[in-house]
């Protein structure tokens, strides 16, 4: 089990997940072994959250509010 804090690029928030997953399996994809062949045993959600920070569903939120999600109105520019 690897548990890691990652940062969302979309709304700037800290996500912690526990992955099953081995931590040689991890080092193999940190050494450039694509993370499909290093962690085949992983979702795509789980792939996708290790690979960008993104966790799942918030790109579904981006995409409908059709706007940055960490950011106030103010900071939209119109």
């Amino acid at each position: 089990m690897i548990t890691l804090t990652k940062k969302s690029p979309l709304s700037g928030r800290e996500n912690t997940l526990t992955l099953d997953a081995e931590i040689v399996d991890f080092l193999k994809w940190q050494d450039g072994t694509v993370i499909q062949q290093a962690m085949p045993y992983l979702s795509l959600d789980e792939r996708e959250w290790l690979i960008t920070g993104i966790y799942p569903g918030e790109w579904e939120e981006f995409i409908f509010c059709g706007c940055n999600i960490g950011s106030s109105a103010n900071d939209i520019n119109h």
